[in-house]
């Protein structure tokens, strides 16, 4: 085979395995019952979910490494309980998404991305370079004499609930020092509506314990979502909370290493220059 059959076949591969490779979902769990630093403050029962609903986790899905969408699984676990009526189900929502990158390499714990919920529904990308610190409960800054987290909105849960004491967003004052990634303006992720009650899983008549996703669009942000080439291969650390915490997400995931398409295209330009030599040299130039 000759020095052009040989990259015309290698780029055919390349083309192949490239379209076939190029789309991930990496999937994610419900891991912990708190995040890190809170376990003696707002868990004092060990319980997983309080009341409703009940997060079962999800993936982080990429095209290459950019991150386009994230989704996220959820189920009523108080089917027929009473008590549990449209009021209390219409009164959850969504909360924050928190992201530490280089939880590895530092010894103090930050959180380097905050994905926050406007007031309008729509969230946004913001990253702050001393970040929203967690991992112990001194890293969070709360406040005993004022029940409040310097950097943090506390869950809305009711005096006495196990998760009162929980962080669930960025709050205003850690956003003035905060930049908006991927796009010049807020509001640029959208998010699949939560589930009504009467669509939802609470709803027995028309859901009886089925499990509804809800999903966080980033394909607004420039370049069509979050480009993460810098943590190529990397683990992060992913936090996140609904408004009364009755159940919230911690856990670690991954960005993708480098696709083969790239690395096979790597190797083509090497193969390239290694025949190419060998046929200089044969010709005695």
């Amino acid at each position: 085979m000759n020095l052009k059959q040989s990259l015309i076949t290698l780029c055919i591969t390349i083309c192949i395995v490239s379209g076939n490779t190029n789309a991930q979902a990496f999937s994610f769990t419900d891991p912990s019952n708190v995040w890190a630093g809170l376990e003696n403050k707002a868990n004092p029962s060990n319980t997983d979910t309080y009341g409703i609903p009940d997060l079962l986790g999800g993936s982080f899905n990429f095209t290459g490494h950019t991150l386009t969408s994230i989704t996220l699984n959820y189920r009523n676990n108080q089917v027929g309980v009473a008590g549990y009526n449209q009021n209390l189900w219409n009164s959850v929502t969504t909360k924050d998404w928190f992201f530490d990158f280089d939880s590895a390499t530092t010894a103090i714990d930050a959180f380097d991305f905050v994905l926050h919920k406007e007031t309008n529904g729509a969230y946004t990308l913001y990253s702050k370079d001393e970040g929203w610190g967690y991992g112990t409960a001194a890293a969070y800054e709360f406040n005993s004499s004022t029940k409040k987290f310097s950097d943090y909105v506390e869950s809305t849960s009711s005096v006495g609930s196990p998760r009162k004491d929980h962080p669930v967003a960025a709050n205003a004052e850690s956003l003035k020092y905060a930049s908006i990634v991927g796009s010049p303006t807020i509001g640029q992720v959208s998010m699949t509506s939560w589930s009504t009650y009467a669509n939802s899983i609470l709803n027995p008549v028309n859901h009886l314990g089925q499990t509804l996703s809800v999903t966080w669009d980033l394909s607004g942000l420039s370049g069509g979502g979050w480009n993460l080439d810098q943590y190529s291969g990397e683990s992060f650390t992913y936090a996140f909370a609904l408004s009364c915490a009755n159940d919230v997400l911690y856990g670690t995931s991954s960005v993708p290493t480098p696709e083969p398409g790239t690395i096979l295209l790597m190797a083509a330009g090497g193969l390239g220059a290694f025949l190419l030599k060998r046929r200089t040299k044969r010709i005695g130039l």
